[in-house]
């Protein structure tokens, strides 16, 4: 049996603690291959999963526990393929995902992956640059589909994004540009410039200018910001509005803090009261909580603005699973830099 590493999250919560350990390397199954890997992104969400974040809910799909590998994001070489599997072959430099469930995540030196939620490396990419980008961009995708926003649709659009700076602002910034929107990103006066540079027309300065006096004229708002700021957000919206999606709402949060009823109660009560916000713009407009799911389609745009170099994540340090607490602890400052993990650094 080949062993390869893993870096696991003990004791999720207060206590927690990360530490390599060995562990035999999966084996492709029909619809598999196997990734050697080279890099594996920290989100956000790993960072707040270590601190007991998500346990309730994420037990429900075994992805909590007291042993969890975490990491959605990978990069790497292709070793082996299933005998279903015609896309790729032995040598292929790979980018992708996993879900988040029983099997674990992309911690690990090798995978095995479902073939649909990998592609090939494009010429020129490099692995940690590619590995940042399949979990914020199919959230991003989910969030910008929720409210109709799609390649063909977006077009000329009024779009108000919220959290512009941010990892998912910037994808979505630079995703809606090469569609063609008319963007206007909420930052900070410092984060002004890159927006610009990514593709937003307009610039509000978040610490300048409050949202409640910006004009309701908005087709779609995102908010990748602060759910304080939802019911502002909600009120830019114009009478021709499409809709309003935010990743920044309480469902996870809810149900850690108040349990099943409690906290079925709170999310019901903030989700209608939002969603009654959204449609006094217009009965039709919609309103949208996302979380992340793979997504193929997803991939397959993200792989398009990849080709056409379009879209692109900053990388931050690049450590080896024995120094993953530094790389958690820059994602845990918030710096829309990305950490990488380099399982064979």
């Amino acid at each position: 049996m080949i062993e390869t590493t893993e870096l696991v999250c003990l004791h999720p919560g207060s206590q927690a603690t990360l530490q390599v350990r060995s562990a035999p390397a999966p084996t492709p199954g029909k619809r598999q291959i196997q990734v050697r890997v080279q890099a594996a992104s920290i989100n956000p969400i790993d960072v707040k999963r270590a601190r007991g974040y998500g346990r309730r809910m994420l037990g429900l799909v075994g992805a909590a526990g007291e042993a969890v590998v975490l990491g959605n994001d990978f990069a790497g070489t292709v070793v082996a393929v299933g005998e279903a599997v015609s896309d790729f072959k032995v040598g292929d430099a790979v980018f992708g995902l996993v879900p988040t469930g029983r099997a674990g995540g992309a911690h690990r030196g090798v995978l095995a992956v479902d073939a649909s939620l990998a592609r090939l490396l494009p010429a020129g990419a490099q692995p940690q640059g590619a590995a940042v980008l399949p979990y914020s961009f199919c959230t991003v995708w989910r969030a910008l589909h929720a409210v109709h926003l799609t390649a063909e649709s977006t077009r000329d659009k009024r779009v108000l994004i919220h959290g512009a700076s941010g990892a998912l602002g910037q994808l979505a910034t630079q995703c809606l540009a090469a569609w063609g929107a008319d963007i206007t990103a909420v930052c900070s006066a410092r984060h002004a410039d890159l927006c610009l540079a990514l593709g937003a027309s307009h610039v509000v300065d978040r610490h300048t200018r409050r949202l409640d006096d910006l004009p309701s004229r908005f087709q779609a708002t995102l908010n990748f910001g602060s759910w304080n700021d939802e019911a502002a957000l909600l009120r830019r919206l114009g009478p021709d509005a499409l809709g309003h999606a935010t990743t920044v709402h309480p469902l996870l949060g809810a149900l850690d803090a108040y349990g099943w009823v409690g906290g079925a109660w709170h999310i019901a009560g903030q989700w209608r009261h939002m969603r009654a916000l959204a449609r006094q713009r217009n009965p039709h407009t919609r309103y949208a909580w996302v979380v992340f799911q793979p997504d193929a389609l997803a991939l397959d745009t993200l792989l398009d603005l990849l080709e056409r170099g379009r879209i692109h994540l900053g990388v931050g340090p690049a450590l080896p699973f024995s120094q993953a607490q530094s790389a958690f602890d820059h994602v845990a400052m918030g710096d829309s830099l990305r950490a990488v993990l380099l399982p064979h650094g």
